[in-house]
C-alpha cells in the first residue's frame, strides 16, 4: 500500500496523524481485551473452585445420609412398590395370554367342526349331483324312446 512516510516536517500531514491515532486506538483496545481476558480467567478459576467446594459438600451430605440409613429404607420401599407393580402387570399379561389361548382353542374347535360339516356336505352334494345327472340322462333316453328317435 502507498502509505506516505513520515518526514520531519510532516507532523501536520492528515494521513500520518490518522494512522498514528488508529495505531494508538488499536493498542488501547488490545490492552483492554488483555485485561478482560485476565478477568475472565480469574472468574473461571473462582467458579471452578466454587463448584468443587459445592461438589465436596454434596458428596459429604450424601455419604452422611447413606451412613444414617434413611435412604436405605426409602429405597427398600421403592423396591417393594416396584416389585408389586411388576407382579400385578405380570398377572395381567398372564391372564391376557390365557384368555387369548382359550379363544384360539375355541376357534380351532369351531374350525374342526366346520371342516367335518364341509366334508359331509361335499359328499352329499357329490352324490346328489351324481344321482341328478343319472336321472337327467335316463329322462333324456326315456324322452327319446317316447318320441321314437331311438
Amino acid at each position: 500500500a502507498d502509505v506516505p512516510k513520515a518526514e520531519a516536517g510532516d507532523a501536520e500531514n492528515p494521513v500520518v496523524v490518522d494512522l498514528n491515532a488508529f495505531r494508538s486506538d488499536a493498542m488501547e483496545r488490545l490492552d483492554s481485551l488483555s485485561e478482560r481476558f485476565q478477568e475472565l480467567e480469574s472468574l473461571k478459576t473462582d467458579l471452578a473452585a466454587a463448584v468443587a467446594k459445592q461438589l465436596q459438600k454434596d458428596i459429604s451430605e450424601i455419604k452422611k445420609s447413606v451412613s444414617e440409613g434413611t435412604d436405605t429404607a426409602a429405597l427398600d420401599n421403592m423396591k417393594m412398590e416396584l416389585s408389586e407393580k411388576i407382579h400385578s402387570e405380570n398377572v395381567k399379561v398372564f391372564r391376557n395370554i390365557q384368555d387369548t389361548l382359550k379363544e384360539m382353542d375355541l376357534k380351532e374347535e369351531l374350525d374342526l367342526s366346520l371342516e367335518v360339516r364341509y366334508r359331509s356336505l361335499r359328499n352329499r352334494v357329490f352324490w346328489a349331483t351324481t344321482v341328478i345327472m343319472i336321472n337327467v340322462g335316463l329322462s333324456i333316453v326315456l324322452l327319446l324312446r317316447l318320441l321314437e328317435i331311438i
